[in-house]
């Protein structure tokens, strides 16, 4: 059995994002993977090491303080599960909430979890509209397509790495031709609902959380022929 914990559901559903928690859930539906939902809001306890997979979603500001007040004191727990290897996800406002800070318009710094090395920066330029990034999964070479709508730029630490490159679109920033990051198991994006979009990404979250458990990673195969053809169609209407 998976355990999948769903941070703050009533409050960092923004976006279309339970589309990402739903994917999840109807590939290991579909490949007879049991699934224990945790679903945590404020206030309630929560064992990050005791979970396979944990889903940090977007939300706006006032929540997002709220959230980070909720979190800080569980940061070394977070933290721990982390470094051994658990399957994390983040998508929208969750980056800079893991990150090491965040600037204000007003050109405040406000801490972040420090969980991973990265910063923010709000703006008032929004980067809106489809984005097309090339990644490696699964030992070779994939174009994941999705739709970016922030202005909070990121800036990854050198030592971190990024999702994947932009071949289009604004991506983390609009400047360095990146977007996401990737540390160990923990994933970042931009992209909102990228996981319905991106079978394989959703496979790779899904794997990482079995090998950790020591199960088969050899998934029955499952019929993404819409998928593929969508992900096609997108990739050639944007880059040709």
């Amino acid at each position: 059995m998976l355990r999948v914990c769903y941070l703050y559901p009533d409050l960092l559903n923004l976006c279309g994002n339970w589309g990402n928690m739903a994917a999840l859930l109807k590939r290991c539906a579909w490949r007879r993977i049991d699934v224990d939902i945790i679903a945590v809001k404020l206030g309630e306890s929560v064992d990050f090491e005791s979970m396979d997979i944990v889903y940090l979603g977007t939300g706006d500001e006032q929540e997002r303080c709220l959230i980070f007040e909720d979190l800080a004191p569980r940061k070394q727990n977070l933290q721990r599960a982390v470094e051994r290897g658990m399957v994390m996800l983040a998508v929208g406002s969750g980056i800079p909430l893991l990150g090491m800070y965040r600037i204000t318009e007003e050109e405040h710094k406000v801490p972040g979890l420090g969980l991973v090395n990265l910063h923010t920066r709000m703006t008032s330029d929004y980067l809106v509209g489809n984005c097309v990034i090339s990644m490696r999964l699964a030992g070779r070479e994939v174009k994941v397509v999705g739709f970016e709508n922030h202005n909070e730029h990121t800036y990854l630490g050198r030592d971190l790495s990024p999702l994947g490159k932009v071949l289009y679109g604004h991506g983390n920033n609009g400047e360095d031709g990146m977007e996401g990051f990737c540390y160990k198991n923990v994933f970042g994006s931009n992209l909102g609902a990228v996981l319905p979009k991106n079978p394989m990404l959703t496979d790779v979250l899904l794997g990482a959380a079995l090998r950790n458990k020591g199960r088969s990673v050899k998934f029955p195969v499952l019929d993404d022929t819409l998928e593929e053809r969508a992900v096609q169609i997108m990739v050639k209407r944007l880059l040709t």
